[in-house]
């Protein structure tokens, strides 16, 4: 025995693998999306939506179907993750990312400070929305970077502390939850809200008329200070601003776990047409 621990990169082989059951419900998928017309881009993505619609698959369709009028909608595919990420990484984004790591559970995190997002001066113009929509989904993409990261879900931490109305604009947040909300196959078990401000109670209640209460029940409230004491999540994985040890950032986390996301694709391969469907 060497004692040596493997990485998540060295993890990797296997987790891409799917159960006889799990097939059943992707061929399900792919004969009806095929007899629809709906476009599903690769065998990854077929089996992400399928595993997130359980053996259901006109709620697995529907799913692949609003993926792909978004990304029509906004020409994603227009826009290269370089031009997104560069148009994320600008002054007027500088400190939304915080640097993110695994809860104690190994759900993967995405860890924004929500007082860094003001949607009026981010969102001035449709290629704005073009460069955000492909960002986020791409931010998507690094928290499931493989199947099971897909199964497991992810964490999601937002720091709210300074969050005021200048940061919140309803029907700019109806357009965000489109994207994240019945579409992109990815499942948010743990959405850690920090420092939750006075007005908090009045946001979730405008939330609460386009988010499904299964996404509102997942809402854990905490504070800086008990962050700082690693009562909420190891210090370890916890972003340095509110008091963790984190060292990688997130640009690079989330560009290695992209990697991983491609490393899956290629690894399922292409999809290939049923014949006769």
């Amino acid at each position: 025995c060497t004692g040596v621990l493997l990485s998540r990169e060295e993890k990797m082989l296997g987790e891409n693998e799917i159960t006889d059951e799990e097939k059943g419900w992707a061929l399900k998928l792919q004969l009806l999306a095929q007899k629809e017309g709906v476009v599903i881009e690769n065998t990854f993505m077929l089996h992400a939506f399928a595993l997130l619609g359980k053996g259901d698959a006109k709620k697995a369709l529907h799913r692949a179907k609003h993926v792909s009028e978004t990304m029509r909608q906004y020409g994603v595919c227009e826009t290269s993750q370089a031009e997104s990420t560069a148009w994320m990484q600008r002054e007027e984004f500088a400190g939304f990312f915080l640097a993110s790591g695994e809860d104690e559970g190994g759900l993967l995190m995405m860890c924004t400070n929500m007082k860094r997002f003001v949607p009026k001066e981010l969102l001035k113009t449709e290629q704005d929305w073009r460069f955000l929509i492909r960002g986020l989904t791409d931010d998507m993409r690094s928290l499931t970077p493989t199947l099971r990261d897909v199964r497991q879900g992810c964490c999601m931490l937002s720091w709210f502390k300074g969050f005021g109305w200048k940061n919140f604009n309803e029907k700019r947040q109806r357009r965000l939850a489109a994207v994240y909300q019945d579409a992109y196959p990815i499942k948010m078990k743990r959405l850690i809200v920090v420092d939750p401000p006075m007005i908090f109670r009045a946001v979730v209640k405008l939330w609460s008329v386009f988010v499904k209460d299964k996404l509102m029940d997942r809402i854990l409230l905490t504070t800086e200070a008990k962050l700082a004491a690693g009562t909420t999540l190891p210090i370890d994985q916890t972003p340095p601003e509110l008091g963790g040890s984190i060292k990688e950032s997130w640009w690079d986390v989330r560009a290695r776990r992209l990697e991983q996301h491609h490393a899956s694709i290629q690894e399922l391969g292409p999809l290939v047409p049923l014949p006769g469907a």
